[in-house]
């Protein structure tokens, strides 16, 4: 018989089982909007939200679609949501209760693995993943993708990114992807976040938006230079949108510490409220609404 071989101390063995226990409760909490099982990536921004919370913005999110954009729910039920930038799926797995079908654009190969999972887990069969990136013009572009901790944090090096692993990302132009074909309906939503490259995918979808005056949700890390919140902003007036809501969490006082010490105060609120232009950036949240279809901010 060989000597036993100690692989872990008495204090190594019962910290992993706390730590499993702990994972086990958090994982088997039930969610109050009953959401989706959902596969993980470790020490990743989204992901552990997910685990702690059920789902990645579950308050913006719920703020959107069960009152914001409640008075659409019927137009949703027979159309289409494309979801640009779909990472893991948090977006498009929440959005397929709403919408007849759902087109998931996402390039990063790591994400794609998790969205397609994601996708089955949720029941999501109406959910088309798409793997390719979007851009003003076809072709081959450079791809960051971040490995420090934010799968969602990764996009084309063109934008500035430049810490991950470069790979090279196919792109095309959203007005030659999206056919008729492939829509198969009206498309009534467009998210999009792709890490400051949302401009030139716009330009790429320019056609498709006039044509079908989506609402369209995006976020504005900056509002001046190339990309800027302001040219989207002045892109999406030209293809005929017309109001501009901004969802903001309420806060009584500034800075990081301002928004926990709210929060402890009176919760976390959330309100919608017209802007003319992006001031302030970050902005977490902007919808576009086309002429003749104001929201009740």
């Amino acid at each position: 018989m060989t000597p036993a071989v100690r692989m872990r101390t008495a204090w190594q063995s019962a910290s992993l089982m706390l730590r499993r226990r702990l994972l086990r409760a958090l994982t088997a909490r039930p969610s109050a909007h009953g959401h989706a099982r959902f596969a993980v990536l470790a020490n990743d921004t989204v992901s552990e939200e997910v685990v702690v919370a059920g789902l990645y913005e579950e308050a913006l999110l719920v703020m959107l679609f069960e009152h914001l954009l409640k008075p659409r729910q019927a137009e949703f039920a027979s159309g289409v949501a494309l979801d640009i930038g779909a990472n893991i799926g948090n977006h498009s797995v929440f959005m397929a209760r709403y919408f007849a079908r759902v087109l998931s654009v996402e390039p990063n190969p790591t994400a794609l693995a998790l969205l397609r999972c994601n996708l089955l887990l949720a029941g999501a069969h109406h959910a088309q993943v798409l793997p390719v990136g979007l851009a003003d013009a076809p072709g081959t572009l450079e791809f960051r993708q971040n490995e420090s901790g934010n799968l969602g944090g990764s996009g084309f090096a063109f934008t500035g990114l430049q810490a991950g692993h470069a790979i090279a990302c196919d792109v095309v132009r959203g007005d030659d992807l999206l056919t008729p074909e492939l829509l198969d309906g009206p498309l009534r939503l467009v998210k999009i976040d792709i890490e400051g490259a949302e401009l030139a995918a716009l330009k790429g979808l320019a056609a498709t938006l006039e044509r079908e005056q989506p609402l369209v949700l995006f976020e504005s890390n900056r509002a001046t230079g190339a990309g800027g919140g302001r040219e989207v902003f002045a892109l999406l007036r030209e293809l005929g949108y017309a109001q501009f809501l901004a969802i903001d969490e309420v806060r009584w006082f500034p800075g990081r510490f301002g928004r926990l010490l709210t929060r402890l105060v009176i919760g976390e609120r959330l309100r919608a409220q017209a802007i003319e232009a992006p001031e302030h950036p970050p902005y977490s949240l902007i919808v576009a609404v086309p002429r003749g279809h104001a929201l009740a901010a």
